[in-house]
């Protein structure tokens, strides 16, 4: 697979970078740099799921045009907020289960 190949190339450095609120992700061509917008990404995808639980009846369609209109209604520092509790949630949650692990062996 041709994105695999990409990614395992390693010509570009990859940083988790906020750009802005429109943008996930963007590239430097001459500093072979790709910046992803990780809280940006994090916080519309819990968006996108909290809308699914609080609208369960609501197409997949409406839920997407929904989240939409949700992130242009949040400041910047709420997404931000947003992205890093999502992802600080992530990063404790593998640490509880290598802990349970180291535990239980």
């Amino acid at each position: 697979m041709k994105l695999l190949e990409f990614l395992e190339d390693r010509t570009y450095d990859l940083r988790l970078r906020w750009i802005d609120k429109n943008t996930e992700a963007e590239i430097s061509y001459v500093n072979e740099v790709i910046k992803i917008n990780l809280e940006l990404m994090l916080a519309k995808t819990i968006a996108h799921e909290f809308l699914h639980d609080c609208y369960p009846d609501l197409s997949e369609k409406e839920i997407i045009a929904k989240t939409r209109k949700y992130l242009h209604r949040m400041k910047v520092s709420e997404i931000k907020a947003v992205g890093r509790l999502t992802f600080k949630q992530m990063i404790l949650w593998k640490i509880e289960q290598k802990l349970e692990e180291v535990g239980n062996g």
